[in-house]
């Protein structure tokens, strides 16, 4: 299997399973501003707190676009 059509079956599964698709969406704005907030000295508790706000917003209005636009 080749690492394209690996990556393809991933977002088509992660596409199945709506909870798991949404926690992805969280985790990457999370992941990224603890990082910054990690190389830069930064307070971790509020970058925790910031990416997850910014996490959920952002998940719910992907994936009610995606709802919306029928993809």
């Amino acid at each position: 299997m080749s690492p394209t059509s690996r990556l393809a079956a991933a977002g088509e599964w992660l596409e199945a399973h709506p909870i798991a698709y949404f926690l992805a969406l969280v985790a990457a704005p999370v992941t990224a501003k603890v990082a910054v907030a990690a190389l830069t000295g930064g307070g971790l508790r509020e970058a925790v707190e910031s990416g997850l706000v910014f996490g959920v917003v952002f998940a719910a209005v992907t994936l009610a676009l995606r709802r919306y636009v029928g993809q």
